[in-house]
C-alpha cells in the first residue's frame, strides 16, 4: 500500500518538513538483514555542515565536468549509508539530463558481490527510472519518497515496472529544488530491503538542499567554459584569417600557398583531412541556368591534406 501522509513521527518531531511519501512492505513481510542496515546507520552520522564542505571541495577542484556529479553522487551515497546513488541534473533548457553515478565497492563482501549488477545495468536503470511518468508525479510535491522494498507487486505497479528485472530493494529518492524549480533529483539504493529511518529522511532533506545548489553552480560554470571556449574559437578564426592574408601576398606559387591555406585550416577547425577543389563550370555566366536546375561543372582536386 502506498502512504501518502508519511511517517506520522516524524511530521509531528518536524512540522517544518515536507511529509515524505513512503511505499511500505506487504504486512508480514520483515526486511531482510534490517540489523545489518541499523548497525550502518548509527555509524559515521554525517554532519549536515561537513556535507556541504565535501561538495564544496569537489565543485573548488577544478575536476573535468562529467567527473563532477559521480563524485557527488559518492558523497551523498555514502552519507546515507546506500549501495548506489544516482544525481541526475537537469539543464536549464530541461532539454537534457546529465547523470552522476555512485556504486559501493563491494569487494570486500564476498556474500554480497553477486546481489549488486555491474554498475552499468543499475545506472541504466535508475536514469530510466527518473524518466517515468509516475516516478516524477511523486517527486513533484516536494516530499522524498521512501521505499522499502521495490520489488513488491504493489510498488512497482504504482512505479510502472512491472516484470522488469531490478537490480536493488530499498530506495530513497528525492528532487532538488533551487528557487522553486526542481533542477535534479537524487536517487539513493539499497541492495536489501530496508525501512528507512527518521534521520535518513532528515538528512535526504539536507542533502537535497546543497545538491540544489552544487547542480546550479555546475551549470553556471559549464555556461562559463563554453563560452570561454567559443572565444577561444573565434580568436583562432581571426588568426588563420590573418595568417592567410599574410601568405597570400607572398611570392610563393598558387600550389603552395593552397597547400599551406588547407593545412591551416584543417589544424584549425581540428579536423583530420582536408582538400580544395576547383569547379570549372559548363555554363559560367548561367545564360542557361534556371533556379531550380544545379549547374553542371567539371571539379578538380588540387591539394589535399591528412
Amino acid at each position: 500500500m502506498i502512504n501518502s501522509q508519511g511517517n506520522q513521527d516524524f511530521a509531528r518531531a518536524h512540522s517544518r518538513m515536507a511529509k515524505p511519501l513512503t511505499l511500505h512492505l506487504h504486512a508480514g513481510q520483515e526486511p531482510v538483514l534490517l540489523q545489518k542496515f541499523m548497525g550502518r546507520l548509527m555509524q559515521n552520522q554525517t554532519d549536515p555542515a561537513q556535507l556541504g564542505q565535501q561538495i564544496s571541495q569537489i565543485l573548488l577542484a577544478n575536476l573535468v565536468p562529467e567527473t563532477v556529479l559521480p563524485k557527488i553522487a559518492e558523497v551523498l551515497g555514502a552519507a546515507c549509508q546506500g549501495d548506489c546513488c544516482l544525481v541526475a541534473a537537469l539543464k536549464s533548457d530541461r532539454a537534457e539530463i546529465q547523470t552522476g553515478y555512485w556504486e559501493m565497492d563491494r569487494t570486500v563482501d564476498s556474500t554480497e558481490i553477486s546481489q549488486l549488477p555491474k554498475i552499468t545495468p543499475v545506472n541504466k536503470f535508475l536514469v530510466s527510472l527518473t524518466e517515468r511518468p509516475a516516478f516524477g508525479k511523486m517527486l513533484l510535491g516536494g516530499r522524498s519518497v521512501a521505499i522499502a522494498d521495490i520489488q513488491t507487486r504493489e510498488v512497482s505497479s504504482t512505479l510502472d515496472i512491472e516484470g522488469e528485472s531490478l537490480p536493488f530493494r530499498g530506495m530513497l529518492a528525492i528532487a532538488t529544488r533551487l528557487g522553486g524549480v526542481i533542477n535534479g533529483t537524487i536517487v539513493i539504493g539499497s541492495v536489501q530491503p530496508r525501512v528507512w529511518s527518521v534521520l535518513d529522511l532528515e538528512r535526504l532533506e539536507a542533502i537535497a538542499t546543497m545538491a540544489a545548489i552544487a547542480i546550479s553552480q555546475l551549470e553556471k560554470t559549464q555556461q562559463i567554459t563554453t563560452l570561454q571556449q567559443a572565444v577561444h574559437r573565434q580568436s583562432q578564426y581571426q588568426t588563420l584569417l590573418s595568417w592567410l592574408t599574410c601568405i597570400i601576398d607572398t611570392p610563393l606559387e598558387l600550389n603552395q600557398i593552397l597547400q599551406l591555406a588547407i593545412e591551416g585550416t584543417a589544424d584549425t577547425l581540428q579536423v583530420d583531412r582536408g582538400s580544395i577543389a576547383l569547379l570549372k563550370y559548363t555554363d559560367p555566366l548561367f545564360k542557361t541556368h534556371s533556379p531550380n536546375q544545379i549547374p553542371k561543372a567539371k571539379v578538380t582536386i588540387v591539394c589535399e591534406w591528412s
